[in-house]
């Protein structure tokens, strides 16, 4: 994702099903390579601040993907589900045949009781 163009650009336009929304939230951090610690610490608040959660995922252009996780478990899901996301989104190829999950879905997933039980069960 983060190494393609048209891979992140796809991946910031938003999620393409349920379970990468209950497990990976909507959409990524996005961080440039030379954003300071500063920089990261505030985007990370204004994502937590619009989103309501602290980022599960962050793409740093040209650099790679950085996945949160409690557990082993959590952390190995969601590199599946970035590895997945990859793959989907390379075999389409055009994004602009995608029809990304409407944001108001992607935000009621994200707070869905049971949604969240399975990411705390992970």
């Amino acid at each position: 994702m983060a190494f393609e163009p048209t891979l992140l650009d796809a991946t910031m336009k938003g999620s393409l099903h349920p379970d990468h929304v209950v497990h990976m939230g909507e959409l990524p951090l996005a961080v440039e390579p030379g954003d300071d610690e500063a920089m990261v610490r505030s985007g990370v608040g204004r994502f937590r601040e619009k989103n309501g959660y602290l980022p599960r995922f962050a793409v740093v252009r040209g650099l790679g993907v950085l996945l949160s996780g409690e557990t082993q478990g959590k952390q190995g899901l969601r590199e599946e589900f970035a590895s997945a996301h990859a793959r989907v989104l390379r075999l389409i190829g055009d994004a602009s045949r995608i029809r990304f999950l409407p944001n108001e879905e992607c935000r009621y997933l994200v707070s869905w009781e049971w949604g969240r039980f399975r990411v705390e069960s992970a």
